[in-house]
């Protein structure tokens, strides 16, 4: 969706996708290379990174779509040990949790904890178009400010 959008709007000046090795498991990174010098990248953790012109992390963005509300907690746990990395590499970071169950214990901990700055509803964003364009305006015009 975030590639499709930036595709469409012509923010695109290249692509690159490269494989590597991390403690025995095979890797992949897709990269998308903005025309204002940032870049969007697709990797392990965080899911979706967005960096500047100096290769500064400036958004870290967590996907977790599972609809299952047991195991909700866990996800959410794995998310902020990513949130808490990107938080180490750069405090002013932006922090976006973009998942599809969230209970009532999660939410809490969303806020007790303060590492999540923004958070979105992932089947929100893929069933309305209103929800969709909110997100995708985050992302390009106040986060990338293309």
């Amino acid at each position: 969706m975030i590639e499709d959008y930036a595709g469409k709007k012509y923010y695109i000046v290249s692509t690159s996708t490269d494989k590597f090795v991390i403690g025995g498991r095979k890797k992949t990174r897709h990269t998308l290379h903005l025309r204002n010098g940032f870049s969007i990248v697709f990797a392990d953790e965080p899911d979706v990174a967005i960096r500047d012109k100096k290769n500064t992390l400036r958004v870290a963005i967590e996907i977790k779509g599972s609809m299952d509300k047991a195991g909700a907690q866990t996800r959410y746990g794995e998310a902020k040990k990513s949130f808490g990395k990107a938080l180490k590499e750069h405090g002013q970071c932006e922090t976006i949790y973009l998942a599809s169950c969230f209970t009532e214990a999660v939410n809490e901990q969303i806020k007790a904890d303060a590492q999540v700055r923004k958070v979105f509803n992932l089947i929100e964003i893929m069933d309305e178009a209103d929800k969709r364009e909110e997100f995708l305006k985050e992302i390009f015009v106040h986060q990338i400010r293309i």
